[in-house]
C-alpha cells in the first residue's frame, strides 16, 4: 500500500468520524505506511502539523496557545530499528537525553494502555537543564514508534495533567498499518 492509500484511509475516517456525532477522533497523524487517531483529552486544544512541523501534534490548555502555553504535550512519530525493543528504543532515547543534560533521573511510570490495547512505556523525567517537569510516553506501532511528552515548569501544573496524558494515550488507535512490519 502506498502513501495516498493511507492519507485516503485517514481521509475517509476523519469523514466518518465528523458524521458519527461527537468526537471520534481530531486529528489523524500518518506516515507513509501507517496512521493513529487521537482524541482531545478535556480542557485542552490540538493542533495537528504532520512531518512537517517541529512537532507533529501540539497540545496545549484551553485559552492559551502553543508559543504562550506553560504547560504542553506532543507526539512525534520515529522510525523502529530493526530488533529493537521498545523499552530498547526508549533506553536509547533517554541516553541521547541525558548526554545533553546530566543531572537528569528517569523513573519507571509504568505502562498504560492504547484504545486498541497496545502497552505504552511511561517514562518520568526530573532535573533536565531548564528546570521542566516531564513525562514522556512511548507507543509502538508496527512501522512507526509515537513519542508522547508531557512539559511543564511548574510541578503543580504536570501533577494536575498528567491524567491528561494518560487520557491522551488512551484514545490512541491505530486505523492503518501496511507494509512490510511484524
Amino acid at each position: 500500500m502506498r502513501a495516498l492509500d493511507v492519507r485516503l484511509i485517514a481521509a475517509l475516517f476523519m469523514a466518518f468520524a465528523a458524521s458519527a456525532g461527537p468526537a471520534l477522533a481530531d486529528c489523524i497523524l500518518y506516515g507513509d505506511t501507517w496512521a493513529v487517531t487521537l482524541t482531545t483529552p478535556q480542557g485542552w486544544e490540538m493542533e495537528c502539523f504532520g512531518p512537517s512541523g517541529q512537532v507533529e501534534v501540539a497540545l496545549y490548555p484551553s485559552g492559551s496557545t502553543w508559543a504562550t502555553a506553560d504547560i504542553v504535550m506532543y507526539v512525534n512519530s520515529s522510525h523502529p530499528v530493526a530488533d529493537q525493543t521498545l523499552a530498547q528504543f526508549a533506553e536509547w532515547e533517554l541516553a541521547k537525553f541525558k548526554k545533553k543534560h546530566p543531572g537528569l533521573g528517569v523513573l519507571d511510570g509504568g505502562v498504560l494502555q492504547t484504545a486498541d490495547k497496545r502497552q505504552v512505556l511511561l517514562r518520568v523525567l526530573q532535573g533536565d537543564n531548564w528546570g521542566n517537569f516531564e513525562a514522556v510516553a512511548y507507543v509502538e506501532g508496527r512501522d512507526t514508534r509515537l513519542i508522547v511528552v508531557l512539559s511543564s515548569k511548574s510541578k503543580e501544573r504536570y501533577d494536575g495533567a498528567l491524567a491528561d496524558l494518560r487520557a491522551l494515550v488512551s484514545t490512541m488507535v491505530f486505523i492503518a498499518e501496511v507494509g512490510a512490519g511484524p
